[in-house]
């Protein structure tokens, strides 16, 4: 599928590119940006799921810690939702580091005279 899309690509025939190629290109932006936006919903519906369950995790953990006891299923919940909110914290931890990578790049390379980021983001930056 990426061959031929490839393809197409070099077949200019001086002019420009081939007339369905942007048609192409369009049709692949607008189902990517659908992708997009459902994957999103989804994100939202989950999130709210999650938030439900970890009040449950609460309500159940406070029961536990009054009577000084579980059932099976509390345990059971308790041990599902541990794992579900280790995962969102490794993703968010993983989403702060990638952020941070660039910023430590450009301050370390910067005093070298390397700069990392677009060459209009540093004339905002000297500007300002």
């Amino acid at each position: 599928m990426h061959m031929t899309k490839i393809r197409k690509f070099r077949d200019f025939d001086g002019d420009g590119v081939e007339e369905n190629f942007m048609q192409e290109i369009k049709d692949f932006a607008k189902k990517q940006w659908k992708a997009g936006r459902e994957m999103l919903l989804k994100a939202k519906e989950v999130a709210k799921r999650e938030g439900k369950e970890t009040a449950e995790s609460a309500k159940i953990l406070a029961n536990i810690v009054q009577r000084g006891s579980a059932t099976e299923e509390e345990v059971k919940f308790l041990k599902h939702q541990s794992v579900d909110i280790l995962k969102i914290l490794g993703i968010m931890g993983a989403s702060v580091i990638s952020t941070a990578i660039p910023v430590f790049l450009d301050k370390v390379l910067k005093p070298k005279g390397i700069n990392i980021f677009p060459t209009e983001m540093t004339k905002k930056e000297e500007k300002g």
